[in-house]
C-alpha cells in the first residue's frame, strides 16, 4: 500500500507465520517508509522487463503483491478478490487527528472504521469529525459520560454509505462497548468494537466476560481491552488475566494479534474471532498522530460469487401520492424540528419520510443488487421522476412548510 509503511501478518493456522518479523511500530512518513516506496517504485514491472531483458526476482513479486493486493499485468491495474476492510485504531483524541484520517482513509480505502478513545463529549458535533466519503453512525458513536469531557473512553464507527449496517440495539452493562451487524456478500458479521480502560473495577470486568457468551457464528471483537500481561503465542497469564484468557477459551475465540500494538511493546489491541479461517491479513499501517497504538486494517474473506440480497421492493406506480401530500401538508415543520439541531433535524425528516413510504408505498419480494436498504437517495429519486420537485428541492434549498 504505497504512502502506508505497513508489516502483513498472514494467518494459515493456529500457530502464525509472521513474515515480518516483530519490528518497532513507526508513523507515517518515516525514512524507513521511503526506502520502502522507492524500493516499490523502482522495481521493474512484468512489462519494463519485458522490453528491457530484465530478470524478475522474487523479492520484485513480493514487492508488487504488497502494494495494496494490487499487480500490473499489460498496463492495466488488476485488484484481487473484494475483502469486508475494517480499520481500528485507538485514538487518544479524535478531534486533533480527523484532518490524518481523512487522508489515510482516502488512501487505504477501509469499508468500516472503528476508533477508541475518542475523548469526544456531547459539545462535539458530528460536522467536526467528518471524513469525506464515510457516514458517522449515531448510535454507534458512545461518548463516555462519567468522566470530565468524555476523557478516558469513547467509541465511534464510520462507515461507507454503500455499507449495510443495522447497530445492535441491545443495552450494555460494560463500559464501553457497541455492536452492529454487517452484510457483505450475502454473509453476516457480529462486530464487537470494546475499550475496557485499564483502572476498570472487578464488576466492569466481570461485565466484559459476559459479552463473550451466546455469540453467534462470524463474531469479531475489535478493541483496546488493556491485558498487557497476556502471552497470546502460549496461552499463559498472570492472575489478573486468567478470567478473560479462560472465556475466550472456553467460546473458541481465536486472538489474531500476535506483534506488539502498544509503543511499550505490549499486545493491547486485540482481534477476536470465532471464524479465524476467514481472517485474510491483519495489516499494521503504524501510528496516527502521536497515538500510542499501531493502527490495524483487518481484512476479511467474504463471498464474491453471491452480491445480492432480499429486500421488500417498493411499487412506487402504486403510491398513494395524494395521501403522502396531505399528511405532508399536516406536519408544522417549524415545531417540529425549528428547535433541533442539524444532525437530529435531518434524523425527524428522514424518519417521517420513511413512515410515510411504509404506509403509503405497497411492496412486494424482489432481488436486487444495486443498493442496500434504506438509502436516503431514493426517496428524492422517486420524486424526480415524478415531477422534479425532488430535484428543485435540493438546488434551491426550499425549506418544506
Amino acid at each position: 500500500m504505497g504512502g502506508c509503511g505497513e508489516k502483513r501478518i498472514k494467518k494459515n493456522t493456529k500457530e502464525a507465520d509472521v513474515r515480518a518479523g516483530p519490528q518497532p511500530p513507526y508513523s507515517r512518513g518515516t525514512q524507513q517508509q521511503k526506502t520502502q516506496q522507492r524500493a516499490y517504485s523502482e522495481a521493474p514491472t512484468a512489462d519494463t522487463a519485458a522490453e528491457n531483458n530484465i530478470p524478475i526476482t522474487a523479492g520484485d513479486q513480493r514487492n508488487a503483491a504488497d502494494l495494496g493486493g494490487e499487480h500490473h499485468t499489460g498496463g492495466e491495474r488488476q485488484r484481487q478478490l473484494k475483502n469486508l476492510k475494517i480499520m481500528y485504531f485507538n485514538a487518544q483524541s479524535l478531534v486533533s487527528k480527523v484532518n490524518e484520517l481523512s487522508c489515510i482513509t482516502a488512501d487505504l480505502q477501509p469499508d468500516i472504521i472503528l476508533i477508541s478513545e475518542t475523548w469526544c463529549n456531547s459539545e462535539i458535533q458530528n460536522a467536526i469529525l467528518n471524513v469525506p466519503g464515510y457516514e458517522i453512525l449515531n448510535d454507534l458513536r458512545c461518548d463516555r459520560n462519567d468522566t470530565h469531557l468524555g476523557k478516558g473512553g469513547g467509541l465511534i464507527v464510520y462507515a461507507k454509505p454503500e455499507m449495510c449496517i443495522l447497530p445492535d440495539d441491545s443495552k450494555f452493562d460494560f463500559n464501553q462497548c457497541c455492536r452492529f451487524t454487517v452484510t457483505c456478500g450475502g454473509e453476516k458479521w457480529l462486530v464487537t468494537l470494546v475499550y475496557r480502560p485499564p483502572s476498570s473495577p472487578p464488576e466492569n470486568c466481570e461485565l466484559l466476560l459476559k459479552l463473550l457468551d451466546g455469540l453467534p457464528p462470524n463474531s469479531l471483537l475489535v478493541g483496546d481491552f488493556n491485558y498487557p500481561y497476556i502471552d497470546w503465542s502460549d496461552l499463559t497469564t498472570t492472575a489478573r488475566g486468567r478470567g478473560f484468557l479462560d472465556k475466550c477459551v472456553e467460546n473458541n475465540l481465536e486472538q489474531m494479534v500476535l506483534s506488539p500494538t502498544h509503543i511499550k511493546g505490549n499486545i493491547l489491541d486485540l482481534v477476536l474471532t470465532n471464524n479465524p479461517e476467514k481472517i485474510v491479513d491483519i495489516l499494521y499501517t503504524g501510528r496516527v498522530g502521536k497515538s500510542d497504538h499501531e493502527t490495524l486494517v483487518i481484512e476479511i474473506s467474504v463471498p464474491t460469487n453471491k452480491q445480492e440480497y432480499r429486500e421488500a421492493k417498493a411499487i412506487w406506480s402504486k403510491a398513494n401520492w395524494e395521501e403522502m401530500k396531505k399528511e405532508c401538508a399536516k406536519i408544522n415543520w417549524r415545531e417540529e424540528i425549528g428547535q433541533l439541531g442539524t444532525e437530529k433535524a435531518w434524523e425527524k425528516i428522514k424518519t417521517t419520510l420513511e413512515e410515510l413510504q411504509h404506509t403509503y408505498v405497497p411492496t412486494r419480494p424482489w432481488k436486487t443488487n444495486i443498493r442496500p436498504p434504506g438509502s436516503a437517495q431514493t426517496f428524492f429519486e422517486r420524486l424526480d421522476k415524478k415531477g422534479g420537485c425532488g430535484q428543485n428541492t435540493r438546488k434551491t434549498g426550499a425549506r418544506l412548510t
